[in-house]
């Protein structure tokens, strides 16, 4: 019985923490319990050619170093599935690799307008890979996403 009185605090403490998302262009936050790379996307900021894309990290267990690079695609929830946002034009990619930092909070500027366009209202999710890099050819991905709405 303690042991669901302390998960029960600890996800009020969260909530606390983090409050409510009272901003139509932001989502909660939603944490996933079964990552097991501590990792939780959420979106601020969205308009129709951009976000920020927060990435909190927060424990887990992993063997390497987390990492992740430029790319992310969008989808449109249509019918309870999710249908990828066609783009405009093809794109290239730049094969960077970016640390992510332990036990902290990253925040990337997405500019989507270059790739899509203008999104129209609808619900949205970025995706977004993260690496667990051990060396070279000795990695295991994770593709994250986070929600939005544009109304």
């Amino acid at each position: 019985m303690k042991k669901y009185a302390v998960i029960a605090l600890a996800f009020l403490l969260v909530l606390s923490l983090f409050g409510c998302a009272d901003d139509k262009n932001s989502d909660s936050i939603v944490y996933d319990e079964s990552d097991i790379w501590g990792i939780t996307f959420s979106s601020e900021n969205v308009t129709p050619s951009g976000m920020t894309l927060k990435i909190i990290q927060s424990g887990g267990e992993y063997e390497g170093q987390l990492e992740y690079g430029m790319e992310f695609s969008l989808e449109i929830r249509q019918n309870r599935n999710w249908i990828p946002v066609e783009p405009e034009k093809d794109i290239a990619w730049e094969m960077i690799a970016y640390t992510l930092p332990e036990n902290d909070i990253t925040r990337l500027d997405i500019n989507w307008a270059f790739i899509y366009g203008r999104l129209p209202a609808g619900h949205y999710r970025l995706g977004k890979e993260i690496m667990d890099f051990r060396g070279t050819g000795d990695y295991d991905t994770r593709t994250y996403y986070a929600e939005f709405t544009l109304y």
